[in-house]
């Protein structure tokens, strides 16, 4: 009967994190879904159902401030950072104390509009113009972005050159997914500004922007998780 419950036991803690991720997953394309159906003409039976049995629908766009799908990333940001911040606690790695920090400065961002803030005082400081369609402030928010993601890179290498094999190997992973964030983040985030007037290309690049984002944190919460033992 015990050897029963410990077999049990270690099939839980073994197929839990795919649980998890696969939990996570759904829940993004659930609202990824929701917002695409936010588009359909007022005539569809699925926008007409949604106007119905939501109040404000404007909480189930990916692209509005405190919608659901926004608070959802702010618990799997959260979650990241505790994580990140145990693993420190417990195993007094740098590697730790580095992204912890990192996500938590994401966190901040995301929930606080940081480099919104900090990037419109600098596009007027410094004098930027609208080009492509592209606003001054979001050259300045770009500018904001790329400083602080640099200062992190700069810490990261500093601790990736010092570590052992072990923490090479987490920080490539979380690199990887990192500039996959960056990616949706940033570079999706421009080309929605300036495809912005084209319904279709804003659709498009409305889901690459912050539906990318949705699934790339699930899969950085996951990863995480699963190797919080990994760099002893």
């Amino acid at each position: 009967m015990r050897l029963n419950k410990l077999k049990f036991r270690q099939n839980y803690l073994e197929y839990f994190p795919l649980k998890l991720l696969s939990l996570l997953l759904i829940t993004d394309l659930i609202f990824i879904l929701l917002y695409i159906f936010c588009w359909l003409p007022n005539s569809s039976f699925l926008s007409t159902f949604l106007s119905k049995i939501v109040l404000h629908q404007e909480m189930l766009w990916l692209t509005e401030e405190q919608s659901y799908a926004e608070i959802f990333q702010y618990i799997k940001e959260l979650w990241i950072v505790l994580i990140l911040a145990s693993n420190y606690w417990q195993f007094r790695k740098a590697i730790f104390l580095v992204w912890g920090l990192l996500f938590n400065y994401i966190l901040l961002d995301d929930s606080l509009r940081i480099h919104e803030i900090v990037g419109s005082q600098l596009s007027e400081a410094l004098g930027f113009t609208s080009v492509f369609n592209l606003r001054a402030v979001d050259f300045g928010e770009f500018l904001v972005s790329v400083t602080v993601g640099i200062g992190f890179l700069i810490a990261i290498a500093f601790v990736h050159y010092h570590g052992n094999s072990q923490i090479r190997k987490y920080s490539k992973i979380l690199i990887f997914l990192l500039f996959s964030l960056a990616t949706t983040g940033i570079i999706f985030d421009l080309i929605h500004v300036i495809v912005y007037d084209n319904n279709y290309l804003n659709l498009s690049f409305a889901l690459l922007e912050d539906g990318g984002e949705q699934i790339i944190m699930s899969f950085i919460l996951s990863f995480v998780y699963i190797n919080n033992c990994t760099t002893q």
